[in-house]
């Protein structure tokens, strides 16, 4: 339930908060997962939030982590099953780039990691940790 995520995403962050950026390498950044993206090996400093699949993540959640202080937010997106999820969350993730872009943000704090099986943490998970010096 979009609720539960959010206590979720919320408690998470105020770890973070807490026990400060600098354990963490800087800023946290936040990374949704779904089942079809398999186990994520993460690199410290990003923080796995589960859910049962991306296309149930309203945009309002995509942003939260932004307003709780996280650096970036990622989605995991595995080979999924359902028809028509991809670009469910796509729309919503292009959406709310947009909102970040009129909140003078840029749109790269936001992105999707489409994963293949056994894949680890990649380079294309770093270029979010540059925000982290701009705070």
């Amino acid at each position: 339930a979009p609720a539960q995520i959010a206590a979720e995403v919320r408690g998470l962050l105020a770890v973070a908060r807490r026990y400060g950026a600098e354990s963490l390498g800087g800023l946290p950044v936040l990374l949704y997962g779904c089942r079809c993206a398999g186990r994520l090996p993460l690199p410290p400093g990003y923080l796995l939030v589960e859910v049962p699949c991306l296309a149930m993540l309203p945009a309002d959640l995509l942003l939260l982590p932004f307003e709780e202080g996280a650096a970036g937010v990622l989605l995991a997106a595995g080979a999924c099953p359902r028809e028509g999820a991809a670009a469910a969350w796509a729309g919503r993730v292009a959406y709310a780039q947009v909102v970040l872009e009129a909140f003078g943000l840029s749109r790269r704090w936001m992105g999707v990691w489409r994963r293949q099986a056994g894949e680890g943490p990649t380079p294309a998970l770093h270029p979010f940790r540059g925000r982290a010096e701009m705070k």
